[in-house]
This record gives structure tokens, C-alpha cells and sequence, in this order.
């Protein structure tokens, strides 16, 4: 048995003034205890843990079960069953759109202090600061291996700029925003042309092919973290760092039939293909979750986070 029982800490982002913070009951002190006592042996006996940070994207406080008080319409028992294994995080608090809360995570500052304060448009030359350490960057120097599946949105104008020039050994995924799910075409306004497709494969070693992946988004990313998983497993010992970031449950809306049909008691259609979004998180992340414990045992740690509040 590992030192670290797949420790789950999950926290789902709360986007200020979405929701009001002496509304929320923190949890946080009642369900460390015993995570924070195995994570204190773990540091004894000095055997760093892998990390799997999640982040789904547009998912509000609501859209997961585990936090209303009553059944919700939208299914998540994978994802309720990891949050009362693990500690939710209820006072946890993102950006409102997605590009700032991303700048945040990667550097451990204020979007601001980033120069990424809102979400980055196609076409935008931006990009984190180069000579402000990335937390993959970080991570290495500590001694861990770092690779990324999904989605970036921090830079896309030069390949210095993507996950590989910040600091992840490889990538999977897509670099911008609105992707259709299956075909991967980036829009800007449904009544225009898109942009193109948004997918890559992509290694330090230089190393890249952009290719038409058919499979949904959520399908695609999910297997994509399992091989990398494996990959790790056969080829270092280092603990692995995985950033695993979602494309859903942002807009285009296009779920899968099978995901459709936990959902029919909704009656809106946007909300009931919302739905749909969120139960393929919900079947993705279970995925995730037990293919770690599988391959990397379980002194691992899966954190769960939105980029931002629900899409409104």
C-alpha cells in the first residue's frame, strides 16, 4: 500500500461575485486530517508524490452534485464519489474567464502581474512573460517529469510561447478556445468561417504534427492521459506531473448520444447539452482517477479544478 491514498482534492473554482463568499460553508479543516497526516508521512519518508492537476473548463459551483443540497439534474456520482474520498475546497475562488485563472495557476501570481488579464483572443501575440518561472519549469528542477494534455490558452503566436516553450515535455491538445468537439475547428462567431483546426502533438525534442483527431474532445484528452501515464511508467522513475485541461464544458455544445441520456429530465436545450458536457467530464475523470491508481499507485494526488464560473 502507497503512502498516499489518491488523496482527491476538489475545487471546483468559484468566480468572484458569482457567488457569496458567507454563503459557502468551508469544509476544508473537517476533511484534512487524515490526508494532511499521510502527506506528512510521505514528506518523512521523502517519497514525492505524482500530481494530476484537472481543469475543466466553464463547469460553475452548481454543475457538479456534490455541491447541492439536493439531487442535482446534472449526474456526476464519479466525481461525487472522488470529493467525499478526498477534500473539497469550498472557499476556492478562480477568474471569471479562462485565460487569467490559467496565468495564474502556471506562475503562482496574479493574472495581472502576468499581463494576461482576460481571455486571449486568436490572433493575439501575448503570452506569459518569459523570464517569469512556469510551475512546470519548477516542477523538473524538483525533480519531476512534466508533460500537458489539452488545453493551453496562454499563448500561441510562436512555439516558445506553447506548453513546450514553458516548460512541459510534451504536449497534447489544442492552444485556443472554441473548439467544435469533433472536427477541432476554432470560431470565432458561428456566422463566420473558422479560423482552422486546433490540435497538436507536440515534444521537446522539437518534434510536432498537427493531425485531425476525430474522437470527442474529452474522449481524445482522456486516453491521451492514460498513454501518457503509461509512457511515464516505463521510462523514468521520476514522479510525473500531469496537466490535464479540459475543452469542456465550454460552448460548442456537442456531447455525445450515450451522455445525452442522463440528461433528460432537463427541458432547456443548451442546458440539457450542457449536461451532456458535464457527464463526459464526469465518465473522463473516473477514467483518469483509476488509471493512476492502476499505473502510478497510489501515492498520487488529483486535483480538480474550474478555470471559471459556469457559462452564462
Amino acid at each position: 500500500m502507497g503512502l498516499l491514498h489518491l488523496l482527491v482534492l476538489v475545487c471546483i473554482g468559484v468566480s468572484r461575485g458569482q457567488r457569496k463568499g458567507e454563503n459557502i460553508i468551508d469544509e476544508t479543516e473537517k476533511a484534512v486530517e487524515e490526508p494532511r497526516k499521510v502527506i506528512e508521512e510521505a514528506v518523512i519518508e521523502n517519497e514525492k508524490p505524482n500530481i494530476i492537476f484537472i481543469m475543466v473548463d466553464d463547469v460553475g459551483w452548481a454543475d457538479f452534485d456534490y455541491n447541492t443540497p439536493g439531487p442535482s439534474a446534472i449526474p456526476t456520482p464519479n466525481i461525487d464519489s472522488l470529493a467525499e474520498q478526498g477534500i473539497k475546497l469550498k472557499t476556492h475562488y478562480v477568474h471569471p474567464t479562462c485565460t487569467p485563472s490559467r496565468a495564474a495557476f502556471m506562475t503562482g501570481r496574479y493574472s495581472a502581474n502576468t499581463g494576461l488579464p482576460f481571455a486571449m483572443y486568436p490572433g493575439s501575440v501575448a503570452g506569459l512573460p518569459p523570464d517569469m518561472p512556469t510551475l512546470p519549469q519548477l516542477m523538473r528542477k524538483a525533480g519531476y517529469s512534466a508533460h500537458m494534455v489539452g488545453k493551453w490558452h496562454l499563448g500561441h503566436s510562436q512555439p516558445k510561447q506553447g506548453p513546450i516553450g514553458r516548460g512541459f515535455e510534451s504536449h497534447t491538445g489544442s492552444y485556443m478556445w472554441d473548439l467544435e468537439s469533433y472536427t477541432k475547428l476554432m470560431w470565432d462567431r458561428p456566422w463566420t468561417k473558422p479560423y482552422g483546426a486546433d490540435w497538436i502533438k507536440a515534444h521537446e525534442n522539437g518534434s510536432y504534427l498537427h493531425y485531425p483527431e476525430t474522437r470527442h474532445s474529452t474522449i481524445a484528452l482522456t486516453e491521451e492521459a492514460v498513454t501518457v501515464m503509461e509512457d511515464h511508467k516505463k521510462k523514468t522513475d521520476n514522479p510525473l506531473f500531469m496537466y490535464l485541461s479540459y475543452n469542456a464544458a465550454h460552448s460548442p455544445l456537442q456531447p455525445e448520444a450515450s451522455w445525452l441520456e442522463y440528461c433528460s429530465s432537463i427541458p432547456h436545450l443548451w442546458r440539457y447539452q450542457y449536461c451532456g458536457m458535464v457527464v463526459g467530464l464526469d465518465w473522463g475523470i473516473k477514467r483518469v482517477a483509476d488509471a493512476a491508481k492502476e499505473i502510478l499507485g497510489e501515492n498520487t494526488i488529483i486535483v480538480v479544478s474550474s478555470d471559471n464560473g459556469g457559462s452564462v
